[in-house]
């Protein structure tokens, strides 16, 4: 599996998830993000939020699954 970490991907295996745990939850939440979203991608959509309500709300939805996820990833 590939992960996007510190601009690049890298690949990784399941023994990578002890990594989220010492990165913390904030920087996994930047990182699952990252995986989709790149920063230039997130400032257009915020920028556009009313102009692409269906795209900005799938933005959303991701982040908020990102944030669930890290939760568990960093416990």
């Amino acid at each position: 599996m590939k992960k996007y970490i510190d601009g690049k991907y890298v690949d990784t295996d399941e023994s990578y998830d002890a990594f989220y745990k010492e990165l913390g939850y904030k920087e996994t939440v930047e990182l699952l993000i990252r995986e989709k979203y790149s920063v230039s991608d997130e400032f257009a959509l915020q920028r556009q939020k009313d102009a692409k309500q269906s795209e900005y709300s799938e933005y959303y939805a991701y982040c908020e699954e990102c944030k669930k996820k890290a939760r568990e990833l960093t416990k």
